[in-house]
């Protein structure tokens, strides 16, 4: 049986040399405040739905990275640039929504704009939250509605067509999903006409 999954699973695989096209503007978009949220991350470091590896250079080079992702084809590319930066870099084929690894078996989490693709991204949340030490950094970036009202008018009228093409839904609230998740926030910022959220939450007890 084919499960949505699998064929997210296979969407990833079959655009993993272009991803970082469809990316890089968004990126270069968001640098700065990445640069911010990313800055006190150390220790052993969780890259969630790690992809192609955009996290990579934002990630200090003393923190020791495991990414995973569900595509194999997006982690070849992840390794390709860790072994330009010269950094080391464990990668493991890995549903986010059952990640194997013990409690707290991390010093911080990170993932950026997964949570619009994941089935059951609140789920993927609690198992960040389970594997990140206590105290330890979780930190998000994520795609919802825009607070510009024209644009999150069209989003949600996209929505549905979106999402079939793509997998990935247009107007998920990050936020909501975080505090759904039970997770502590604290920060948290939106950048691109409100957009992408940018949020520094922490394990929560």
């Amino acid at each position: 049986m084919i499960t949505i999954k699998h064929k997210i699973q296979e969407k990833y695989d079959r655009i993993a040399f272009a991803y970082d096209l469809f990316i890089g503007l968004i990126d270069i978009s968001i640098r700065t405040p990445r640069l911010e949220l990313f800055k006190g991350l150390h220790g052993r470091i969780l890259d969630v739905a790690g992809g192609t590896g955009a996290n990579l250079q934002y990630i200090p080079a003393h923190c020791q990275i495991t990414a995973i992702d569900l595509s194999e084809k997006m982690l070849d590319v992840y390794q390709v640039k860790a072994k330009k930066e010269e950094r080391t870099v464990k990668t493991l084929i890995m549903d986010a929504e059952e990640l194997r690894f013990p409690d707290e078996s991390f010093d911080g989490i990170v993932e950026t704009n997964a949570l619009c693709t994941l089935p059951n991204p609140v789920t993927a949340l609690k198992e960040m939250n389970r594997v990140c030490r206590p105290g330890g950094d979780i930190i998000l970036i994520d795609h919802g509605c825009s607070s510009i009202s024209q644009l999150r008018f069209w989003q949600n009228r996209l929505a549905n067509c979106w999402l079939r093409i793509s997998y990935c839904h247009l107007n998920r609230e990050p936020i909501e999903l975080v505090k759904a998740a039970d997770l502590t926030i604290r920060k948290n910022s939106r950048q691109l006409a409100g957009i992408f959220s940018m949020i520094h939450a922490t394990k929560s007890n």
